[in-house]
């Protein structure tokens, strides 16, 4: 049996602390069996959007 969770963190700039979405999927038995995905506001500048296509017009209402 292999369970795990596979874990995704997006950024807005550089800075680590620029978090502007989240992914998770959980496996079990080694399928993928349950999915997580938020959009956050950093409040930070946004230079990384060619990289993940995500912009501060696409985390404007998030928390």
């Amino acid at each position: 049996m292999m369970n795990f969770v596979v874990i995704d963190v997006e950024t807005a700039n550089p800075d680590y602390a620029s978090i502007c979405s989240i992914g998770a999927v959980r496996y079990r038995d080694g399928l993928p069996s349950d999915e997580f995905y938020t959009l956050a506001n950093p409040q930070s500048p946004f230079w990384n959007t060619f990289i993940h296509g995500i912009s501060a017009d696409d985390v404007v209402l998030p928390p």
